[in-house]
């Protein structure tokens, strides 16, 4: 591909290095390490076909949404799944089967994320104001005989 003078600012594909990760099957990535000053923005292809890790509990000093997506053409509100999400210290559960977007404010506690079930595929992305990402995990609020079912993902553990 010829360079151009705006061609930096296009990224096609998953990030450098990351066309089978072993956590979940991104499709399209961005984060400051790509493109100097870019925020952090991930979309992941979730399918019935995949083997889909839980991530354990834990949170961000800075704010985080989360969106699952549709991608039935005829029906884009229905998730074609279910998904449950803990929210807070005391892992308040929440579960949805409809296209839903998740905000996290600073330093709240979130996840287990559990795909309860994967009917059709749907879209999962992940967006932060950082360029890159670090999450300080809660291990302490899951019972020692689940967490081995848990996923802490090693991008700037703490």
């Amino acid at each position: 591909m010829t360079e151009t003078k705006y061609g930096k600012y296009i990224l096609r594909g998953p990030k450098k290095g990351e066309t089978n990760p072993t956590f979940l099957r991104h499709i399209a990535q961005l984060d400051g390490s790509m493109i100097e000053g870019a925020f952090n923005f991930t979309l992941t292809y979730i399918s019935p076909k995949q083997d889909h890790k839980v991530h354990g509990p834990h949170f961000h000093e800075y704010p985080e949404m989360i969106g699952f997506i549709g991608a039935d053409l005829n029906n884009p509100f229905d998730l074609g799944g279910e998904v449950d999400i803990y929210i807070g210290e005391e892992l308040e559960k929440h579960t949805f089967n409809q296209t839903t977007i998740v905000y996290f404010p600073p330093n709240l506690v979130h996840c287990p994320l559990v795909y309860k079930k994967i009917e059709k595929p749907f879209f999962f992305l992940i967006s932060a104001p950082v360029g890159k990402t670090s999450e300080t995990h809660r291990r302490d609020l899951v019972a020692n005989s689940k967490i081995s079912n848990l996923v802490y993902p090693t991008h700037e553990n703490r």
